[in-house]
């Protein structure tokens, strides 16, 4: 019914310093377009990336992104939380969030603050989602 459609909406998490976060708004990008859906791009900023802490070409690399999600029709929105996982899952599960795309982890920093990937926690705690993990090798090769 009604309700299972509004489940397929599309939710992207991007990364300030992550060089896959083009490729993942695309997929978005696509992914909404197929299930004829609203989607979010959405960004934890987590203490250690607050604007006064992170690198002046992060911002505008993340800023170009966040930019580029508009103009594809996404909703983008800057989440506050010191763990990123509660803070997605949060959101997915009040906006009626169907599909998680993330990119697989390469950043030490996940590591070291939480002891595991954040794709590898979606999936054990997420399993209500689909979970959709976008390695960077996808693209160059496709």
């Amino acid at each position: 019914g009604a309700h299972a459609a509004t489940r397929s909406r599309v939710m992207v998490c991007v990364s300030s310093g992550s060089p896959r976060t083009p490729m993942l708004v695309r997929r978005g990008s696509r992914m909404a377009g197929r299930f004829n859906t609203d989607w979010f791009v959405v960004f934890v900023e987590t203490p250690s990336e607050a604007p006064n802490e992170i690198d002046a070409e992060l911002q505008r690399h993340l800023f170009a992104n966040i930019e580029r999600a508009k103009e594809l029709g996404a909703e983008t929105v800057r989440l506050k939380g010191t763990d990123p996982v509660a803070a997605i899952l949060e959101f997915a599960r009040s906006h009626n969030i169907g599909h998680i795309v993330v990119g697989r982890s390469q950043r030490p920093w996940w590591k070291q603050l939480f002891g595991r990937s954040i794709p590898l926690r979606l999936v054990r705690e997420a399993p209500q989602f689909d979970l959709h993990i976008i390695s960077l090798e996808d693209e160059v090769t496709g």
